[in-house]
């Protein structure tokens, strides 16, 4: 879990509990967050264990929500999941270019024919 996937999840749990999200009534925490995190439903479950356990919540809109304050919800969750997400890019590009670099270190080293008759020639002498 990125510092960054955390401060998300931690928002949508908050806004969740307060009944602030556009969510269907009865919708578990457990199966929105593994929606919203595209993961196994049994990775939010190792995630909150003990007292950060998150259980059976369910979600129950809240009817005296203000429109105000569930679009303003709403902008933060999503400015929230889009640094995750970008550090989600972030972390393939980062694999990418590791992987290309591990392939390229396992790669025979090929010669020339050129460059194979000096070699010989020199190790000839």
């Amino acid at each position: 879990w990125t510092q960054e996937e955390e401060a998300y999840v931690e928002r949508v749990i908050r806004d969740f509990n307060g009944g602030l999200l556009d969510a269907a009534p009865g919708t578990t925490l457990r199966s929105y967050l593994s929606d919203k995190l595209n993961c196994d439903p049994m990775r939010i479950t190792k995630k909150f264990t003990g007292d950060a356990s998150i259980g059976k919540r369910v979600f129950h809109p809240r009817e005296n929500a203000s429109p105000a304050a569930v679009e303003r919800s709403r902008r933060e969750i999503a400015e929230l999941e889009a640094i995750w997400r970008r550090k989600l890019e972030q972390q393939r590009r980062e694999a990418e270019a590791a992987d290309r670099k591990r392939r390229a270190a396992d790669e025979p080293l090929t010669v020339s024919t050129g460059s194979t008759r000096r070699i010989r020639a020199w190790l000839a002498r």
